[in-house]
Protein backbone atom coordinates (compact mmCIF):
# COMPACT_ATOMS: atom_id res chain seq x y z
CA UNK A 1 0.00 0.00 0.00
CA UNK A 2 2.91 2.35 0.63
CA UNK A 3 4.14 1.97 -2.93
CA UNK A 4 0.75 2.98 -4.33
CA UNK A 5 0.76 6.08 -2.10
CA UNK A 6 4.23 7.13 -3.22
CA UNK A 7 3.36 6.52 -6.85
CA UNK A 8 0.34 8.78 -6.43
CA UNK A 9 2.46 11.54 -4.91
CA UNK A 10 5.00 11.16 -7.71
CA UNK A 11 2.26 11.31 -10.34
CA UNK A 12 0.77 14.47 -8.87
CA UNK A 13 4.18 16.13 -8.64
CA UNK A 14 4.98 15.20 -12.25
CA UNK A 15 1.65 16.53 -13.52
CA UNK A 16 2.12 19.85 -11.75
CA UNK A 17 5.65 20.26 -13.15
CA UNK A 18 4.51 19.40 -16.69
CA UNK A 19 1.57 21.79 -16.53
CA UNK A 20 3.84 24.58 -15.26
CA UNK A 21 6.20 24.18 -18.22
CA UNK A 22 3.58 23.63 -20.91
CA UNK A 23 2.03 27.07 -20.35
CA UNK A 24 5.28 28.88 -21.23
CA UNK A 25 6.63 26.73 -24.06
CA UNK A 26 5.01 27.02 -27.52
CA UNK A 27 4.18 23.84 -29.41
CA UNK A 28 6.38 22.72 -32.30
CA UNK A 29 4.44 23.06 -35.57
CA UNK A 30 3.13 19.71 -36.84
CA UNK A 31 4.65 20.28 -40.30
CA UNK A 32 8.13 20.59 -38.75
CA UNK A 33 7.77 17.19 -37.10
CA UNK A 34 5.81 15.22 -39.70
CA UNK A 35 6.22 17.14 -42.95
CA UNK A 36 8.33 15.95 -45.85
CA UNK A 37 11.98 16.96 -45.61
CA UNK A 38 13.55 19.03 -48.37
CA UNK A 39 16.67 16.85 -48.32
CA UNK A 40 17.29 13.51 -46.67
CA UNK A 41 19.41 10.36 -46.67
CA UNK A 42 22.72 12.24 -46.85
CA UNK A 43 25.86 10.14 -47.31
CA UNK A 44 29.51 11.20 -47.33
CA UNK A 45 31.76 9.30 -49.73
CA UNK A 46 34.48 7.01 -48.29
CA UNK A 47 37.20 9.48 -49.34
CA UNK A 48 35.24 12.35 -47.65
CA UNK A 49 35.25 14.47 -50.81
CA UNK A 50 31.63 14.10 -51.97
CA UNK A 51 28.20 14.39 -50.38
CA UNK A 52 25.07 12.79 -51.81
CA UNK A 53 21.43 13.19 -50.77
CA UNK A 54 17.90 12.69 -52.02
CA UNK A 55 15.82 15.75 -52.85
CA UNK A 56 12.90 16.51 -55.18
CA UNK A 57 13.39 18.25 -58.52
CA UNK A 58 10.43 19.10 -60.79
CA UNK A 59 8.14 16.85 -58.75
CA UNK A 60 10.37 13.75 -58.88
CA UNK A 61 12.84 12.46 -56.31
CA UNK A 62 16.45 12.77 -57.48
CA UNK A 63 19.87 11.81 -56.21
CA UNK A 64 22.07 14.88 -55.78
CA UNK A 65 25.88 14.86 -55.61
CA UNK A 66 28.23 17.71 -54.72
CA UNK A 67 31.82 18.23 -53.58
CA UNK A 68 31.77 18.35 -49.79
CA UNK A 69 33.36 21.81 -49.68
CA UNK A 70 31.24 23.28 -52.55
CA UNK A 71 27.60 22.29 -52.04
CA UNK A 72 26.44 25.05 -54.39
CA UNK A 73 27.88 22.98 -57.28
CA UNK A 74 25.38 20.15 -56.68
CA UNK A 75 24.11 18.21 -59.66
CA UNK A 76 21.44 15.57 -59.99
Amino acid sequence: MRIVGWLGVLLLATCSVVSAFSADVPLIPRADLFGNPQRYFSVISPDAKWLSWLAPYDGAMNLWVAPLDQLEKARS
